[in-house]
């Protein structure tokens, strides 16, 4: 057994010697005009999800598997974005010292009409993949992400969305237009404790808590409408490993600028989690899932495309509850 343990961490010490090698680190100061540091401050790689905030010095740093030429972009508001080119090399480390000049910030006329409204002007929020990581005590999950914007109501534990005194049911969800009945995995009398969407596998999503366009007829109180990821532009794969779950995802690009693969797993088992909290009694079976999500697109012309989008789940859970409808434990295995 004491072998064996060995053996895991010089496994686990030569995959992370192994990932840090084949990363970029980016770093840097970003000070105003007066040369005062800014905190605050995006910093972020235009061609993907990555970057960060700068801290209270202005100090940023962040790590990128990204190769070649680049555009680095800092933004605040008030500010004139910051752009450049930077050419990522795996195990390079990149420092910039960065300058923001004060820009002046010009809004667009607004016109108050009463009676009136339009279909194509929609109000309301969007998140990316990134935003729902970072988002704190959302799990790395939409929905509970979506739960801690203005308009959502926390009326319940689970990842169900009461938009202004609405029960869930009347929160539409949508994927890439089409309308989604039930999207919650470990189902309670609210919804679901999960939503069931990697994010990592959407390149969007649109929140609004009222004033959607027409196109969102179906939903009385809110929606939510999500955009699975497009052809993946060059290979890349990952696992993740944490104290209740394991995952991995894969982007294939099958045939160049024609058919390519998005691909994600999980599997899921929260009793040590529980365990470690302290909250296993609250548990008659202890949630644990695994699912599988593949994006798989087609470009069929320059302005047509065929995409598929499919997921399955299986998940169970036990737990005691206090609700008028229920005897005190709630069972349920699901399939999606």
């Amino acid at each position: 057994m004491v072998q064996i343990r060995i053996v895991f961490m010089m496994w686990l010490s030569l995959v992370s010697a192994v990932r840090a090698a084949d990363r970029v680190t980016l770093s840097g100061c970003i000070v105003d005009n007066q040369g005062q540091a800014m905190p605050y401050v995006n910093v972020f790689i235009v061609e993907s999800f990555e970057g960060t905030v700068t801290n209270a010095q202005g100090n940023w740093s962040f790590t990128s598997v990204q190769r070649g030429v680049v555009t680095l972009r800092a933004t605040y508001m008030g500010y004139r974005p910051h752009e450049e080119k930077v050419h990522l090399k795996p195990g390079v480390s990149l420092v910039f010292d960065i300058q923001l000049m004060p820009q002046a910030v010009l809004g667009e006329t607004i016109t108050v009409t009463a009676g009136s409204y339009r279909a194509d002007d929609e109000p309301g929020s969007t998140l990316t993949a990134m935003d729902v990581i970072r988002t704190p005590g959302a799990a790395a999950d939409l929905f509970w992400a979506v739960k801690a914007l203005p308009g959502v109501q926390q009326a319940a534990e689970g990842a169900g969305l009461f938009v202004r005194g609405g029960d869930v049911s009347e929160t539409a969800i949508y994927l890439d237009g089409a309308l989604i009945t039930h999207p919650y995995r470990y189902e309670s009398p609210t919804g679901g404790f999960f939503g069931t969407f990697s994010p990592f596998l959407l390149k969007g999503t649109y929140f609004s808590s009222g004033g959607y366009g027409a196109q969102y007829g179906h939903g009385l109180s809110g929606v939510l409408a999500m955009e699975s990821l497009d052809m993946p532009a060059r290979r890349a794969a990952g696992i993740g490993i944490g104290l209740a779950a394991e995952s991995a995802f894969l982007s294939l690009p099958i045939v160049k600028g024609r058919l390519g693969l998005n691909l994600s797993g999980n599997l899921s088992n929260t009793r040590m989690m529980f365990k470690v909290n302290g909250d296993l009694h609250r548990f008659t079976r202890v949630p644990q899932s695994h699912d599988i999500n593949l994006n798989l697109t087609a470009r069929l012309s320059s302005s047509w495309q065929l995409k598929l989008f499919h997921f399955q789940e299986r998940d169970e859970i036990g737990v005691h509850v206090q609700h008028p409808d229920l005897p005190g434990v709630f069972n349920n295995d699901a399939e999606n």
